[in-house]
């Protein structure tokens, strides 16, 4: 399977991170990537229910799942309003690396280096502290950074 160039920075996020825990926490770390470190990916960002989110992106993690490049390892935490919750973890497989380590070398270096101060920043930190940060940054009206991103 040939990757694009954005499958191949999630590759490289997740190379860098180790793991991303939840799937609303992917999408964060890549838009604050994009936004602010001004990552080289193109994905497009909208206002959904938990702040920017990227169709394309969800779609290239569950094709880089299904490819056995990610891992996504899932975890039930019960129900709410007759929905489970589930909270998805995210790795890099060995098949991944192999993949990554083929490819880096498409990958430009200033995006390498977005991607690095984006996980060194965020990884570590809660999710509900990530979500304050951005609404508070970028969901507001008189902002269009969001609008632009992508």
């Amino acid at each position: 399977m040939a990757l694009t160039t954005n499958q191949l920075y999630v590759l490289k996020l997740l190379d860098l991170a180790g793991r991303v825990d939840g799937k609303t926490k992917f999408q964060k770390m890549v838009f604050l990537a994009e936004t602010e470190e001004k990552a080289i990916t193109t994905y497009n960002f909208e206002k959904y229910h938990y702040g920017p989110f990227s169709f394309d992106l969800s779609d290239d993690l569950d094709a880089l799942s299904k490819t056995n490049f990610i891992q996504e390892e899932k975890t039930i935490f019960g129900s709410s309003e007759g929905k489970q919750i589930i909270k998805s973890t995210f790795s890099l497989t060995l098949d991944g690396k192999k993949e990554l380590k083929e490819n880096e070398v498409n990958l430009d270096k200033d995006g390498i280096v977005a991607l690095s101060k984006t996980v060194e920043k965020w990884n570590g930190k809660p999710l509900d502290e990530i979500i304050k940060y951005v609404y508070g940054k970028y969901m507001n009206d008189n902002n269009r950074k969001l609008a632009v991103a992508g």
